[in-house]
């Protein structure tokens, strides 16, 4: 389940780099790494706070920690190289 959802999330941030150009490219970007930053707190104030999420334990937490890290690094990478000439 992991693996096929950063895979769709790779297609996306994909398809904006390829489909926008100049300063709406790099908005776009910056903007899914904004919502990874607050899915990131979110996800972390929920497990410090929510009594049933703090029993699933430290593995479960590590997966998710995982899949916010790996969205922020992609969306990253998108943001930060340059697009290449066609």
């Amino acid at each position: 389940m992991f693996f096929a959802l950063m895979l769709i999330i790779g297609a996306i941030l994909y398809f904006i780099d390829k489909s926008l150009n100049g300063i709406k490219r790099k908005t776009v970007l910056v903007f899914c790494f904004i919502i990874f930053m607050a899915g990131l707190y979110f996800t972390f104030r929920d497990f410090r706070t929510d009594l049933t999420h703090r029993w699933l334990g430290e593995r479960f937490h590590v997966g998710v920690y995982l899949y916010w890290i790996g969205f922020g690094l992609m969306s990253l990478f998108f943001a930060l190289t340059e697009k290449k000439k066609s």
